[in-house]
């Protein structure tokens, strides 16, 4: 299916060590009851989380494409950290046109795993796509899984673009 389609999308996805997914609002103790969910979710054109603004959602053959997620209240473990994995699928309609699997990280910094600490939120914008030329138009949703694995909890992120004429 996606042979024949032949979309040349691109994802990078940048480990946890990145400076820009550590950016951190953080208290001891404030939130510690409430479950993890998503604060804010949406499309932009920059990686950086300190500048990342909401872009349209309408697209164009050639343009980048970053997913933008703030989830909280985040726990770390001491020794542990606040390791996650998450992972990108690009839908148009029901039918699969991408998956790019599972990838695992930490967003807790090796000098932040060292007691327990209750965050009010942690965002990135990791994952990514160029869209291609091939890419045909239409409306596609991209779904990202973020699993906390922590709590176990899994949040799911759905963004809605759609690929101009």
């Amino acid at each position: 299916m996606a042979k024949i389609i032949t979309l040349s999308v691109f994802c990078l996805f940048i480990t946890a060590d990145s400076a820009q997914a550590k950016k951190w609002n953080f208290s001891y103790n404030k939130g510690s009851s409430k479950q993890i969910r998503v604060m804010s979710s949406f499309i932009t054109s920059s990686k950086n989380v300190k500048t990342a603004s909401r872009r349209s959602s309408r697209v164009r053959q050639g343009d980048r494409i970053y997913f933008y997620y703030k989830i909280g209240p985040l726990k770390v473990k001491q020794g542990r950290g606040a390791p996650y994995k998450t992972r990108l699928m690009i839908k148009r309609g029901r039918r699969m046109i991408k998956d790019f699997g599972w990838h695992s990280s930490n967003a807790a910094a090796p000098n932040q795993r060292n007691k327990d600490i209750t965050y009010k939120h942690f965002h990135n914008a990791k994952w990514y796509l160029i869209i291609s030329n091939s890419l045909r138009p239409g409306s596609y949703t991209a779904i990202i899984n973020h699993v906390d694995q922590n709590s176990g909890k899994t949040l799911t992120i759905r963004y809605h673009f759609s690929v101009a004429r």
